[in-house]
């Protein structure tokens, strides 16, 4: 990855002025445990009431219940990551089992191909003129032959999308295994290739593996990478790269989402919580108490109502949390660099 930039430590003033129209959050009451997966590895919101969550085997569309509404088994194998994404008119976009792009209707009665990759794991025939044994009185014919023409390790992968509200494009982190580099690209609604963003100003690789992927309500491109939250702009430029809180302390990034206000938000694999930063990088709060026997490795914003959906690594439980204007923080200022705020109950 390029140069890591952190963001300036603000102002106290600076720092309220962030949380003021933000509410506490505060963990609801629902807590269901998910039918049909074994783990919540990515969330997509549908509506207030329902999302797509995956585990390694299948996406189901669930609902506050946990009940199963219906179920895809044809998922890529690189299943912690963000593979899935819900547009406006409520269709699916996922990673099939063949690094390919598809798109459920709105109905779950069809899937259409969106975009082909070169990551394919078809494997091509050609056709090989050759005896039919090793016998001398072999008589010659055609026979299939499969071959592949490129090395799997070194080829791009599709490993997260996201749908976009301003444009309608679909934003896709890729990566290859050799030599461990990844890029984002945008395809717009007729799955035709219009940006790829891979470098910073330096000419030094942004991303190593990006394994989900975000738009911020500024435009920004919110990607997690192997040991940070790499955050360009629409055009591409390199803003800054979030490296955990305190400052020193290192990120491992699952899960990300961003709200109404440009906050964004980030599963931590080392503090077990969830990071709220500001759309420049500064530190806010942590949205949970860390988790002693799970953690967090999900996210999905519902922007109907204001809540946090938040998915564990080890068991099938979502927690969702909401944000209330009643409890909105404008006379106490957050705590200084190096101080948590710890907010809500942990999930069950």
């Amino acid at each position: 990855m390029g140069d890591v930039q952190t963001p300036e430590t603000k102002t106290p003033q600076e720092r309220k002025d962030n949380l003021l129209g933000l509410g506490s959050p505060k963990k609801l009451s629902i807590s269901p445990e998910v039918m049909g997966v074994f783990s919540c590895h990515h969330i997509s919101c549908v509506t207030s009431d329902r999302a797509w969550v995956h585990d390694k085997k299948s996406i189901i569309l669930t609902n506050k219940a946990g009940e199963t509404l219906h179920h895809l088994e044809d998922l890529c194998e690189d299943s912690y990551s963000g593979l899935h994404s819900v547009n406006n008119e409520d269709e699916l976009f996922y990673i099939d089992e063949e690094y390919d792009i598809r798109k459920l209707s709105k109905d779950m009665r069809s899937t259409t191909l969106f975009t082909l990759t070169t990551a394919s794991i078809r494997i091509p025939q050609c056709h090989i003129w050759m005896p039919s044994s090793f016998n001398k009185d072999a008589k010659w014919q055609y026979v299939k032959w499969p071959f592949s023409t490129t090395n799997q390790t070194s080829t791009w992968r599709p490993r997260c999308v996201c749908w976009s509200p301003f444009t309608g494009d679909l934003l896709v982190g890729m990566y290859i295994e050799e030599p461990n580099i990844g890029k984002v690209t945008r395809y717009n609604q007729s799955g035709e290739l219009a940006q790829t963003i891979q470098y910073n100003d330096n000419e030094l690789e942004l991303y190593r593996g990006p394994r989900f992927i975000t738009e911020n309500n500024n435009g920004d491109i919110v990607v997690c990478d192997d040991d940070a939250l790499v955050v360009t702009d629409r055009d591409g430029r390199h803003r800054f790269s979030y490296t955990g809180h305190p400052l020193g302390s290192g990120l491992l990034p699952g899960g990300i989402c961003t709200n109404a206000l440009s906050h964004i938000f980030v599963c931590d694999s080392i503090s077990k919580t969830v990071h709220m930063i500001d759309k420049d990088g500064q530190f806010l709060l942590h949205v949970m108490e860390p988790q002693e026997e799970d953690e967090p490795c999900s996210l999905g914003y519902d922007v109907h109502t204001q809540s946090l959906w938040v998915g564990t690594l080890y068991n099938n439980t979502l927690s969702i949390y909401t944000f209330s204007d009643q409890d909105t923080v404008t006379n106490e200022l957050p705590p200084s660099p190096g101080e948590d705020v710890l907010i809500g109950a942990g999930s069950v």
